[in-house]
């Protein structure tokens, strides 16, 4: 899979993610980048622990990221994670157990079409 058909596929911005990186190679490497770095490691670590303070900061970093390379959906997500739990001090699985289960479902999504890039 070529990286503007990993963009449709997973319904992202590939103008939006060429336009922040200026170089379609540069995208391509923060894409592998984001493959191989697993940063969704820590928000499972802090979510089963139910560390408010650790979510929210790996979230953010997450939303960060995925913003960059413009992936949308992921992103979303994030950003919607990120002020459910913002001003909290305990947490609430009410609200972030339905987020987390999406964002699972999108990050696995994600990562399984980002094995078939080329």
């Amino acid at each position: 899979m070529l990286i503007k058909e990993l963009y449709q596929v997973l319904d992202a911005n590939y103008e939006q993610a060429f336009h922040n990186y200026n170089n379609e190679e540069l995208v391509k490497n923060a894409i592998l980048h984001f493959k191989e770095s697993n940063p969704f490691k820590e928000i499972m670590e802090a979510y089963y622990g139910q560390d408010v303070v650790c979510l929210f900061e790996a979230m953010h970093s997450l939303k960060e990221v995925v913003e960059l390379m413009a992936f949308n959906k992921i992103a979303e997500i994030s950003a919607n994670l990120c002020e459910v739990i913002r001003y909290k001090n305990t947490f609430d699985d009410e609200q972030i157990s339905p987020l987390m289960q999406e964002l699972v479902r999108e990050y696995n999504r994600t990562i399984e079409y980002l094995n078939e890039l080329e």
